[in-house]
C-alpha cells in the first residue's frame, strides 16, 4: 500500500521534472533567439531557470530513479559476497542514506519555511520568491528518504532465493 502510494507521488514529481526540463529548453532557446536576432531578452529567465527549474529537474527525479534502480551502484565485490552479507550491506546503505536524506529534508525545509514566512524574494527584474524555490529540495529529499526506507523494508521481507541488487 505504502509502496503504491509512494509510486504515485514519485510519478507526479517526475512529471514535474519533465515539464521543468521542457520549460528550460523552450525558455533558453527563445531567449537565445531573441538575444541574437533582435537584441532583446526574456526578463529574468536566468533566475527562473536557476531557482526553480534546475532544482526541480534534479530533486524531483531522485526517488523515481531509486525506484527504477537507476542510480550508479558499486558492484565490485557484489558477486564475492554471500547473499546474507549482500542483503545486510544493502540494508545498511539504504537506512543510512534514508537517514541522511531525511536530515537534508528537515534542515532544508526549515530554511524554506523561514524564507516563505518572511516572503523573501530575489533582487532581479522579477522578484522571485526564494522560499518556494527552496521548498523543492526538502520535497524531493523527503520522498527519496521514504523510498529508501521502503526499499529497505522490502529487502528485509524478501526470501533468501531472490537476487539482491548491488550496493
Amino acid at each position: 500500500m505504502l509502496d503504491r502510494a509512494l509510486t504515485v507521488v514519485e510519478r507526479a514529481l517526475v512529471f514535474g521534472t519533465y515539464l521543468a526540463l521542457m520549460a528550460m529548453m523552450v525558455l533558453i532557446t527563445v531567449d537565445a533567439i531573441l538575444r541574437y536576432a533582435f537584441a532583446e531578452t526574456l526578463p529574468d529567465v536566468y533566475h527562473l531557470t536557476e531557482l526553480y527549474l534546475m532544482p526541480m529537474v534534479i530533486f524531483f527525479a531522485l526517488a523515481n530513479t531509486q525506484r527504477l534502480d537507476g542510480h550508479v551502484s558499486v558492484s565490485l565485490f557484489h558477486r564475492f559476497l554471500p547473499d546474507t552479507a549482500r542483503r545486510s550491506a544493502l540494508l545498511l546503505v539504504y537506512l543510512a542514506a534514508s537517514a541522511c536524506f531525511a536530515a537534508i529534508a528537515w534542515k532544508s525545509g526549515q530554511t524554506a519555511w523561514s524564507d516563505i514566512a518572511a516572503w523573501r524574494v530575489t533582487a532581479g527584474v522579477v522578484p522571485w520568491p526564494t522560499g518556494l524555490s527552496r521548498a523543492i529540495v526538502p520535497v524531493g529529499s523527503a520522498v527519496l528518504a521514504i523510498r529508501l526506507f521502503v526499499d529497505g523494508l522490502k529487502l528485509v521481507g524478501r526470501s533468501g532465493n531472490r537476487e539482491v541488487k548491488s550496493i
